[in-house]
This record gives structure tokens, C-alpha cells and sequence, in this order.
């Protein structure tokens, strides 16, 4: 039986989780429901070993929350319980998020097994893809530096998108490793909502970290221009807050709708990824202008379930 492995440092039900997450999630069931051996290792509160099914666990890994220490910090007990698990049963294909270079520590495996390093949107995505200037953070650098490391060795590279695939080829132009297009995959067991809700008040629906890269304040006002025009709207936002240019994300959401009173804000923060279905199933639209994104986990959910999308 073909044995194939995910390393990753979100998955649900457990926090913090995204669309990276969900993505391995689907992957996950949909192998395993296709007769593969599936391991997945993820970031949990203690070490833990769950079987799903007969074909599907997820091996859990204690790490630190929070800064480049926990990222290392999981790489390096990810690769370790890989190598465990690998001695016991080897594996065939292991693929890896580029994302924060999960990869960093996976190379050398003994017997060799071929990595697939897949593109979800790296650290210097938006400053290659749009030709800005990279940020002062040396963070940042640091960041892009660790993901450039991890990206060695690879044997194959995906992208979720002709762009990202564009992008990821910058990054694995020196090993001249193939990258090929492979969109998120159809939501596993998400089915179509019977009807559309009726309005008013019209709920648009914005899933993501509120951040500048997702853009959640152009929604906010769109919003508030079609309430000047009368309309009634609910804005929900789902997704944890980040900082922005010395506030908060949330805060520059607020004043974009401060001079209309009539919209209705609600900020839910993070939210398990069951209620972010039942908060889709029930929104007359789910708007995500992400910049960096090619189709998002949450997109590909809205139109399963048949929610207009803008994005």
C-alpha cells in the first residue's frame, strides 16, 4: 500500500488553523478514501497519535505558540517524528507547505523519499509577484531565507495557481526543480445549500486573518457604499486580527463603516472550521479580495456549497 505523509503546522479542529489546514484535511480524506495510507503530522497541545480511519491518521506534535522559535521548533520535532514513523513505515511521498519552511529539516531521509514542497503563498510572494519593496522587518528576510533553505532537494513543486507556479519557479530556479499548477481540491463532504437566504439584511461574509494582504477593509467599504445606497448589510468577519500600520486590522474595518450607522458589524474572530460552514451556508455572498491567493480553501467551500463569490 502506497504510504503518503503531510506535514503541517495547521489542521482542524484544533487551533490556529487556515486554509493551509483545510487543504491538508481534504487531501488527507480524499487519499485515504482511495485505498492510500495516509499520515499526517500536525501542531497540536501534547503528542498525540489519532486514527481517523483504517487508512488515515494524524500524528500530533507538541510545539511553542508563536515567533520564529516555534517554527523551527515544530520543523525539528516534525522531522523527527517523520523519521520515526518512516523506519516503522516508510514512506512514499511526503509533501510539505513551503509556507514558513516546514521542509526545513526533512532532507537525508533514510530510505530517500521524494518531497513534494507545495505552494500556498511564501513570505516574498506579494514583493515578487507585484514588484514591491520587501518589508524593514529583518523578520521578514529571516523568514524568506528559512523557506529558500527548505525548497532544497525537492523533487517536485506544486502551485495552486499559474501565478504562484510562476513565483515558485523564481525560488526553485537554482535546483531547477519542476513546478506544475494543481489547483485546492474539491471540499471533501461539503454539499449544496437547498436555498440561498433571503434578505434583508443582506449578509456578506469575509473568512481569513484580517490582515492588509487579504484586504478585508476594501470590503468593509464596498459595504458601507452600498448602504449609502440604502441597502441593508450585515458584514461578518471571520478570522483572527493582525496588526496594521500601528492599530489593528479590525480598527481600520470599523472607520471604513464609522459614517454608516446602518451597517451591522460583527467581528467572530477564529472560529472552528464547522461554523465557518454553517456561517457560509447562511450569507447571501462571500467576498475575499486576497491579493496573493490563487483559489483559496474558503472559495472553493463558498461554491460547493453554491454562495456567490467576489473576490
Amino acid at each position: 500500500m502506497i504510504h503518503i505523509g503531510f506535514v503541517t503546522r495547521e489542521l482542524p479542529p484544533l487551533r490556529p488553523y487556515g486554509g493551509i489546514g483545510t487543504y491538508v484535511l481534504t487531501m488527507a480524506h480524499a487519499l485515504s478514501a482511495r485505498g492510500f495510507r495516509v499520515t499526517v503530522f500536525a501542531r497540536g497541545d501534547r503528542d498525540t497519535m489519532e486514527t481517523v480511519n483504517e487508512n488515515l491518521k494524524v500524528v500530533r506534535i507538541a510545539s511553542r505558540h508563536g515567533g520564529l522559535r516555534s517554527v523551527l521548533h515544530f520543523s525539528a520535532r516534525a522531522a523527527e517524528a517523520v523519521r520515526t514513523l518512516h523506519r516503522e513505515k516508510p514512506f512514499n511521498l511526503l509533501e510539505v507547505p513551503e509556507y514558513l519552511g516546514q521542509a526545513l529539516f526533512l532532507h537525508g531521509l533514510k530510505p530517500e523519499v521524494p518531497l513534494v514542497i507545495r505552494h500556498h503563498g511564501g513570505q516574498e510572494l506579494e514583493v515578487l509577484g507585484r514588484g514591491r519593496i520587501p518589508p524593514r522587518d529583518p523578520r521578514w528576510y529571516l523568514l524568506a531565507a528559512i523557506e529558500l533553505l527548505a525548497l532544497r532537494k525537492a523533487a517536485l513543486a506544486t502551485a495552486v495557481s499559474r501565478r504562484q507556479a510562476r513565483i515558485a519557479r523564481l525560488k526553485h530556479f537554482p535546483q531547477r526543480i519542476p513546478v506544475i499548477v494543481l489547483p485546492n481540491p474539491y471540499p471533501f463532504g461539503i454539499r449544496p445549500r437547498e436555498r440561498a437566504p433571503e434578505g434583508p439584511p443582506w449578509k456578506v461574509l469575509f473568512v481569513g486573518r484580517l490582515d492588509a494582504n487579504k484586504q478585508p477593509h476594501l470590503v468593509a467599504r464596498a459595504v458601507a457604499q452600498l448602504a449609502a445606497k440604502g441597502k441593508e448589510i450585515l458584514l461578518e468577519c471571520i478570522g483572527p486580527d493582525t496588526p496594521y500600520r500601528g492599530r489593528w486590522m479590525s480598527d481600520r474595518i470599523r472607520q471604513e463603516l464609522e459614517a454608516i450607522p446602518s451597517v451591522r458589524l460583527s467581528l467572530r474572530g477564529p472560529q472552528p472550521h464547522s461554523r465557518v460552514i454553517e456561517a457560509l451556508r447562511g450569507a447571501t455572498a462571500l467576498c475575499l479580495p486576497s491579493k496573493p491567493e490563487g483559489l483559496p480553501m474558503t472559495v472553493a467551500e463558498a461554491m460547493a456549497l453554491g454562495v456567490p463569490v467576489i473576490g
